[in-house]
């Protein structure tokens, strides 16, 4: 039998046990051999504002060097999302939300580690990234116009030196050597600039994806709404029915031809029940109705 350590690295664990409730429903459920976590099936994924990274660290001796190793390859994978090679010198902080360890026939074990990181803070430092990168590339291309004037300048005198003196041989492989230099630092400068374009364009991807992904949460959470609005209406009608429509005599079925079946029943007492519709209940005496308890809502309308 494989085992199975949860480890959640938070403080204050009881606000980190509702807020996993409320916002994400991960469950770190016992797992057999043929049922791991969802989430180690995953690379990444975002919840919320809060991006999360899986690292797998397999077939490792130990339990500690597994975890490090897991660790940093779930770092890794934020890294490769957010373009960002050092994430602590932007600022960015990681924390653990769980692990799922497996050992294997061998002895050894497989190490899942799942990390998060705030979204927010992360697309803050990238928009600054690209912000110190786009002023690098704006002082390249001067400098690379300021190579090129020089270029021509020298390219132009060149004919006026050998017309002044025929020992500017010297002084004229000099100045082709400055030329061909110069020509070389443009043509970096060239290419550096692609690279830059090019990794500026790749992260305007993945902020157009981010972006997707969060139209795509906010209409799961109007359904939600929607949905909670209905259940309130169905039990808000049954509790004005049985107000409306109950008195004392009835039968049981009277009462359920009129209101429906109960949402619960309960407790017994001997021959006394409860029926129980919404904050609504309805009390009967050998199936016949003898008392009500409204919700204050309904009693003082």
């Amino acid at each position: 039998m494989k085992n199975i350590f949860c480890n959640l690295k938070i403080p204050f664990l009881s606000i980190i046990f509702v807020s996993t409730i409320l916002f994400f429903p991960l469950l770190c459920l016992s797992a057999t051999e043929d049922n791991h976590p969802f989430w180690t099936e995953k690379s990444s994924f975002i919840e919320g504002n809060i991006l999360y990274a899986v690292g797998v660290a397999s077939n490792v001796k130990t339990v500690e060097t597994g975890r490090e190793s897991a660790f940093a390859k779930a770092k890794a994978e934020i890294m490769n999302y957010a373009q960002i090679a050092n994430l602590d010198g932007a600022g960015i902080i990681i924390e653990t939300q769980m692990t799922y360890e497996e050992k294997n026939k061998d002895g050894t074990y497989n190490i899942y580690r799942l990390i998060k990181t705030d979204l927010d803070k992360l697309l803050s430092a990238q928009k600054d990234l690209q912000n110190t990168s786009q002023k690098k590339m704006e002082e390249m291309i001067k400098i690379i116009e300021i190579n090129k004037a020089i270029t021509d300048g020298f390219i132009n005198k060149r004919g006026e030196i050998e017309d002044l003196t025929k020992k500017g041989g010297q002084i004229l492989s000099e100045l082709e050597k400055i030329k061909k230099s110069v020509s070389e630092k443009g043509a970096e400068f060239d290419a550096l600039y692609s690279r830059l374009q090019k990794e500026v364009e790749s992260r305007n991807i993945v902020i157009s994806k981010i972006e997707e992904k969060k139209k795509i949460l906010d209409r799961q959470n109007e359904s939600l709404e929607q949905l909670h609005k209905q259940i309130i209406e169905r039990i808000l009608n049954k509790e004005i029915k049985v107000k409306k429509y109950i008195t004392k005599g009835m039968t049981e079925e009277d009462v359920e031809s009129l209101i429906g079946k109960p949402d619960s029943v309960g407790p017994y007492y001997g021959n006394q029940k409860t029926w129980h519709y919404g904050r609504a209940t309805v009390y009967f005496t050998n199936e016949i109705v003898t008392d009500l308890s409204l919700p204050n809502v309904l009693m003082n309308p």
